[in-house]
């Protein structure tokens, strides 16, 4: 259907946006890449397409043009939590992980309560070896937590030591979650 649509209105910016979405959800990102760009190209300050073109390059392998798509994309939307949890992701692979520690912060700044921006954050703490901030992040998701971060949850409990709080923890996980 897209491309139907894009036969006849070749450079329409959201089109091409929705079109890269699709190309991403299928894993195909060279492609996706390729089709944030035209949108973008269409349309210079459409921030969702940067957002999404860092994506897809950050799946690519190539972070440093992921993260110049993150830092135009702020450019356009600074206060985006998910931009930023996006960022901090990006910069994480990089290795950039004071910075990624700093973005993740200032996106719950913004949303304070947003169960992907805490599991990601808690699965960033947890890969640091803070296991200690990475339950104190993953507690702060309200119920029901997603499964992964149940999981990340009991294994930063079974870190620490707090092993009747890992086994009610996998419970709740396995009960929510039972595939």
């Amino acid at each position: 259907a897209f491309e139907r649509s894009l036969a006849i209105k070749p450079e329409d910016a959201t089109t091409l946006y929705n079109f890269g979405n699709a190309l991403s959800g299928e894993g195909r990102f060279d492609l996706a890449a390729a089709t944030y760009r035209r949108a973008i190209a269409a349309n210079p300050t459409f921030g969702q397409a940067y957002e999404n073109l860092g994506n897809a390059e950050s799946m690519r392998g190539d972070q440093a043009a992921a993260l110049a798509a993150f830092r135009r994309a702020l450019e356009l939307s600074p206060a985006s939590p998910f931009l930023l949890m996006n960022l901090a992701n990006t910069q994480f692979r990089a290795g950039a992980i004071a910075e990624a520690r700093a973005s993740y912060e200032q996106a719950l700044v913004h949303a304070p309560y947003a169960a992907e921006i805490l599991t990601n954050f808690g699965s960033f703490l947890f890969a640091q070896g803070d296991f200690a901030a990475a339950a104190g992040v993953f507690e702060r998701i309200r119920a029901p937590a997603p499964a992964r971060a149940l999981v990340a949850l009991a294994a930063s409990y079974q870190r620490l030591g707090r092993m009747a709080d890992a086994r009610a923890t996998q419970a709740t996980a396995e009960r929510l979650y039972p595939r």
